[in-house]
Order: C-alpha cells, then structure tokens, then sequence
C-alpha cells in the first residue's frame, strides 16, 4: 500500500483507492471478530501504521492474531513480536499457523534472544 505523500488533501485521500484499502484493513486490525483480526494483520503490507496496527495485536486474545501480528513485525525487521513466536515453541505441518511461518524461517533475521 502506498503511504500518503505530505500536503495531499483529505479529499485526494479518500480518492485514492489503495489509501481508503489501508484505511480500513487497518481498521480491521479492531475488528470484534478475531478471524478478521487475523486476516488484516496477514493483509497489512509495508504501509506506515502497519507496524504500530501489528504491535497493538501482540496482545490479543486470540493466539491466531497474536502469531500473525508477529510475523508481520518480523518480517518488517521489528522485535517487538519475537517473545510471542519465541513461545510458541515447535510448528510443526499440522499446525494452522505452518504456513505463514515460512516467512519466518526464510527470512534474514534470526528470532532476537531478549526483549
């Protein structure tokens, strides 16, 4: 998603089809279902309130959203979510979560040892 350049107006905004799309996956991130906390936390890309939306998700109480939110943060290069992959301990194929975990496993970062 594209971050909005300074000094465009508030019309061009909601104009502007791929920022009213941040907008509400970012919205999403709150929603009262944890299925569609999930689902936005996987959908946010490099936009700019991606990584605080993600951070604020560490929290949940839904552990699916949590793992997401942290892979977001890891692949983006932030710590903040390492102690919530750190906890999960062992993914193994059977595990709802394998498959976003590639990103983890084949990403440059290593998981940080200390929060």
């Amino acid at each position: 998603m594209r971050a909005p350049s300074q000094g465009v107006s508030p019309a061009h905004e909601r104009d502007d089809p791929a920022l009213r799309a941040e907008a509400a996956t970012l919205a999403c991130t709150r929603d009262p279902d944890a299925r569609v906390r999930e689902q936005a936390c996987r959908a946010l890309d490099g936009s700019p309130g991606a990584t605080d939306a993600l951070a604020a998700r560490l929290t949940d109480e839904a552990e699916a959203v949590r793992v997401m939110a942290a892979i977001g943060l890891f692949v983006r290069d932030d710590p903040r979510g390492d102690a919530v992959l750190r906890g999960l301990g062992p993914v193994d194929e059977d595990s709802p979560c394998f498959g976003a975990f590639h990103q983890v496993w084949y990403h440059h970062r290593t998981l940080s040892t200390v929060d």
